[in-house]
């Protein structure tokens, strides 16, 4: 008599951030849920600060997303035979987001900068990546914007 086995379910790798509470004035922010094994934030060992070339690839990848973001807000008026053509394109302004959110959560703590000047920029820096008004573009693609 043959048995058959169950497959068993896929079970996705969630990484999940330091539990401790960020310390600022935004409050609890949540990190993203999934966060791809490239884009993990590095772990930082006691008394490691943040680096300027952590700050600089943060400055870089936004500059990436708003390029995005603008080239995305000119395919507002395209045809509907251009959509699956433009969605990569969708995914990747919403991956970069995340990533940078990623990263800034992972910096979020005093102890990772050396003076209160620069834990004080930080802080507007979080202030306005996590700020509202971020446009998810799979979600809300441009050409859903058309003026009728």
């Amino acid at each position: 008599m043959r048995r058959f086995l169950k497959p068993k379910p896929k079970v996705e790798k969630v990484v999940i951030l330091p539990s401790e509470k960020p310390v600022g004035f935004i409050g609890t922010i949540k990190p993203p849920p999934k966060v791809n094994t490239v884009d993990r934030p590095i772990k930082r060992a006691k008394g490691q600060k943040v680096k300027p070339e952590e700050l600089r690839h943060v400055r870089e990848l936004m500059r990436r997303r708003y390029a995005l973001d603008l080239e995305l807000w000119e395919l507002r008026n395209a045809g509907d035979y251009d959509y699956e053509v433009h969605t990569p394109k969708l995914e990747k302004a919403d991956a970069l987001l995340m990533r940078i959110q990623t990263i800034v959560f992972s910096m979020d703590h005093r102890d990772y900068f050396n003076n209160d000047s620069e834990w004080e920029r930080f802080g507007e820096l979080k202030k306005r990546v996590f700020q509202d008004g971020k446009r998810s573009w799979v979600k809300n693609p441009p050409w859903e914007d058309k003026e009728e």
